[in-house]
């Protein structure tokens, strides 16, 4: 047990679990010698409240221990420095002028980020954001299911602007960390720093809005520092689960003020765009990853991007443990755990096939430029069907039907589907051979 570990554990004793929780359990040990005790706290913030209330009760505490160390409290953004350097004056070269309240992850930026069909709009109101603060979109709202990337956004939003203007002041702060140093404001009567600090940036970034749900004093500080940033046109980006009507237990003119500027979602990726991730990721990891190992990756987890990146560095590192290079069966082994063996695979040539054969016909009749009434609609079906079961996009589906356009697929689709509502025989039929794909 190092010496903040023992720190710790006494002050989890002497301290009420609240304020420990607070503002003890973000901290994090990075490094111990002789002289000095290096811990990192998420902010600024955090850092000058421990200097200041507790920084003589730690102390105490670690001489009851018989430890005589030099504290150095640092904060998160500082940690790359200090691996990088090891100086002993490492608070005297911290910061080169960077915004010490950002927490921005530098490896989130609009480089790393891949674009397609399901994140297309929030990508480009993203950028026009980071490219002109305040100018077009204030606020920007992205919503989400988690794990699609709204977080990555958020940071590649302020990672843009502190590029293009370093002096720009710019927080990037979730919901329930807004909320904790709210409440330890309030029990330690400094209000004025808590709203000082939020109403005075350039840029707020506000993960995971959702979480503000039931919580009407924070609703209430919260509307009075959108309110101010802006009246101040200062830029405001916010993330959330789901879109804000459907946001519960949250006042309407908070749910106004979040339509105001623009709202932008991100649904699951379709399977392109779920390789084109994939093939990302392995680049940043310097792996090399044959396309057919992604593309089994890719079929088998079905929107969280976390789960992909997840799955690819499984596969990765049993690979690099044995000496391999990723292959399909070492892919099917490392996941086996995650994926169930009993699980289909259901690809645009599977359906081909069944819809074929339901017909009677050849698969080579489907993919032709045969116009023909026997022939248009079991191909309607079969196009209705790879949209329904697979997470190709149109323009796919139309290449493996003989190079049709996205409109002739979007159309066939929309048949199929008239089609079903009209006539009950029809809809049986295509639930029919659905059941013989699934």
């Amino acid at each position: 047990m190092n010496s903040w570990e023992k720190a710790l554990k006494s002050l989890k004793e002497k301290l009420p679990p609240d304020i420990f929780d607070t503002w003890f359990s973000s901290s994090k040990f990075i490094n111990e010698d002789e002289k000095r005790i290096v811990v990192s706290f998420p902010n600024v913030y955090f850092r000058e409240w421990i200097e200041d209330k507790y920084l003589k009760v730690i102390n105490d505490i670690l001489k009851d221990f018989g430890i005589n160390k030099k504290l150095e409290f640092l904060i998160e953004s500082d940690i790359l420095h200090l691996v990088s350097s090891q100086k002993s004056d490492i608070e005297d070269d911290i910061s080169l002028q960077e915004d010490e309240y950002s927490n921005l992850n530098k490896l989130y930026t609009f480089d790393t980020f891949v674009v397609g069909e399901s994140n297309k709009l929030a990508y480009a109101a993203a950028m026009a954001v980071a490219e002109n603060p305040s100018v077009k979109y204030n606020p920007l709202f992205i919503y989400g299911d988690s794990g699609l990337g709204k977080t990555h956004l958020l940071h590649a939003i302020g990672n843009e602007i502190k590029k293009r203007n370093p002096f720009m002041k710019v927080i990037l702060i979730s919901t329930e960390r807004f909320l904790n140093e709210l409440i330890a404001s309030i029990r330690y009567k400094n209000s004025i720093q808590f709203r000082e600090k939020y109403r005075s940036v350039d840029v707020l970034l506000v993960d995971d809005i959702q979480f503000l749900s039931g919580k009407d004093q924070t609703q209430e500080e919260f509307y009075h520092t959108f309110n101010a940033l802006y009246d101040s046109q200062n830029q405001i980006v916010i993330t959330s689960d789901r879109p804000p009507f459907e946001i519960e237990n949250i006042e309407k003119r908070l749910i106004s003020r979040f339509n105001w500027g623009i709202v932008a979602d991100i649904k699951p990726p379709n399977l392109e765009t779920k390789i084109a991730i994939l093939e990302k990721k392995a680049e940043l990891m310097n792996e090399y990853v044959p396309k057919d190992v992604l593309l089994y990756i890719a079929q088998n987890f079905k929107s969280n991007v976390r789960e992909l990146e997840g799955a690819l560095k499984k596969v990765t590192a049993i690979a690099s443990l044995r000496g391999l290079t990723p292959n399909i069966d070492l892919a099917k082994e490392a996941l086996s755990n995650i994926i169930s063996p009993e699980k289909k695979i259901i690809t645009i040539q599977k359906i081909q096939k069944i819809v074929a054969d339901y017909y009677r016909m050849k698969v080579s009749e489907l993919t032709s430029k045969s116009n023909a009434r026997n022939i248009t609609e079991p191909r309607q079906v079969a196009m209705y069907l790879c949209k329904e079961l697979t997470e190709y996009s149109l323009p796919k589906i139309g290449k493996e039907f003989g190079g049709k356009n996205h409109s002739t697929v979007l159309y066939s689709i929309r048949k199929v589907e008239e089609k079903m509502e009209r006539d009950s025989s029809f809809k049986i039929l295509v639930e029919k051979i659905k059941s013989l794909i699934k």
